[in-house]
């Protein structure tokens, strides 16, 4: 009904929502709902104004502060005497040069970092990038994205050295993992938290590659388990934190653990991660699987904790950090071979521990979450509202006064509504019904008359829809009325 007004003035629509036929006790009660209304819309526009403000807010933030410390960094990566270059060599085919390749100069200050200059390797597989600042604070690396896999070289500092050469070596990629072992997997129990009965443990896997290609597996899961790397996790594990050699690239959570599209290039790699995991009563039992051919593999457990298995053999005390563990071992493992090891002697804990869900340190900022809640909840404020004040107008749902009366709280009405509502029934109370009762009479005869035009077709729909929804708006006004004043 309110969409087909929006070009009258407010004079105007109350001239068709309150006619002049309707006693001055009813025009009071309809400027009061209608002040009503207007509170109602008001406040749930409020609502979510105030919900989506924020948000902006929160957004506006996160897009401007690692904007200024880019172009912060880009800004002073040039107008030294600074010079990187070097040759980008095929490892796969004897450090061949490669040619029309894009290298990337990165260049960081503090915790900031930013692409600074790209270039494409020559015939020669040349690459050079000059100009560079000397400024103390800043860093630099070279790295390229070959056959899905990055390459990059350690960090750079121009400071002492303005003139440096760098050769980067990419190999040849493969999914093949067969000629892929681990030399030696460490699992370290740093700490046992005793409060939130938890461990906290520390993973290191070094890794032999016999084949000269680099691995370079997919995280496509859709044939089952995805045919990337993959390191194993015990049941439960959750806040996973991704470290040496997985720094950058992503990683979902498969079967009892996690795969990543992270590359091992032929030779010597290692790769680290860590993890918690609760645990109830006093013991926890770690399933370790080995998932390709595993040469040795070593438990570090603190010395007031000890470990009971089949499979391990226990080895006496070690430091490690300045700090005594109890070591165990096994060896030869073959893939999909499981160990059990039963850690022992813990800190009492409850016997069932709830929020065991994973997560990885690559998952969703939590910030962008509290942001989409806060969106979600400023819309469901207004939508809520508005579909309220569109039941009370259809008479669909009792205005908020009738509701109080009906539930016996009584009706809070504000000193302008005791006033407006006293005056009009005083007005009202010499007023006959019979003007209402006709009209009324005279709308029915006007619903039935429209019906019967429509259905022999002199109306079109729309045109019948806003005439039946505008008579039984002023049918309901009337009926209302009259129902107030037999009261």
């Amino acid at each position: 009904m309110r969409s087909s007004y929006k070009h009258l003035s407010k004079k105007e629509t109350r001239k068709i929502l309150v006619p002049s036929y309707v006693g001055r006790a009813a025009k009071a009660r309809a400027y009061i709902s209608m002040y009503r209304i207007s509170r109602y819309v008001g406040a749930c526009f409020s609502s979510a104004a105030l919900a989506c403000l924020l948000a902006l807010l929160m957004l506006g933030i996160l897009a401007w502060s690692p904007a200024r410390a880019h172009t912060r960094t880009a800004g002073i990566a040039h107008g030294g005497t600074g010079h990187i270059y070097g040759r980008l060599l095929d490892g796969s085919k004897n450090n061949s040069p490669l040619a029309g390749q894009t290298v990337t100069l990165q260049v960081a200050q503090g915790n900031n970092s930013k692409d600074a200059q790209t270039t494409i390797t020559d015939a020669g597989g040349n690459y050079s990038f000059s100009s560079l600042s000397n400024d103390k604070t800043l860093t630099y690396a070279v790295y390229i994205r070959y056959q899905n896999a990055n390459y990059s070289s350690d960090s750079l500092s121009l400071v002492n050295q303005p003139e440096q050469k760098v050769d980067l070596t990419v190999y040849d990629a493969t999914t093949d993992s067969s000629k892929m072992a681990v030399i030696e997997s460490t699992l370290l129990v740093k700490q046992v938290d005793s409060q939130r009965h938890v461990l906290n443990v520390s993973a290191i896997f070094a890794f032999k590659n016999l084949d000269g290609r680099a691995f370079v597996g997919s995280l496509d899961a859709t044939q089952g388990r995805p045919k990337a790397l993959f390191f194993p996790l015990p049941a439960g594990a959750r806040a996973i934190s991704l470290q040496k050699g997985l720094i950058g690239y992503r990683a979902i959570q498969a079967g009892n653990g996690f795969a990543t599209d992270a590359m091992v290039p032929p030779g010597d790699s290692e790769f680290s991660y860590g993890f918690e995991v609760p645990y109830t009563g006093t013991s926890f039992n770690y399933d370790y699987k080995a998932i390709y051919p595993t040469l040795g593999v070593s438990l570090l457990v603190p010395t007031q904790y000890h470990v009971s298995s089949p499979d391990i053999t226990p080895k006496g005390v070690v430091n490690n950090a300045d700090r005594p563990y109890n070591l165990y071992t096994a060896a030869n493992l073959p893939p999909e071979r499981q160990v059990v090891m039963k850690i022992e002697g813990l800190p009492q804990a409850p016997e069932s521990v709830t929020g065991t869900g994973t997560g990885t340190s690559s998952g969703l900022n939590s910030i962008w979450v509290i942001v989409l809640i806060i969106v979600l909840v400023g819309l469901v404020i207004l939508l809520w509202n508005i579909v309220r004040i569109v039941r009370v107008k259809m008479g669909l749902e009792p205005e908020e006064g009738k509701r109080d009366k009906a539930r016996g709280r009584g009706s809070k009405h504000t000193t302008a509504e005791k006033k407006a509502t006293s005056r009009a029934q005083h007005e009202d109370e010499g007023e006959h019904s019979s003007s209402q009762e006709k009209r009324r009479k005279a709308l029915m005869r006007e619903l039935l008359e429209l019906d019967k035009e429509y259905e022999a077709g002199k109306i079109s729909k729309s045109t019948y829809q806003e005439k039946r929804n505008k008579t039984k708006a002023l049918l309901r006004t009337i009926m209302r009325e009259q129902e107030a004043m037999r009261r």
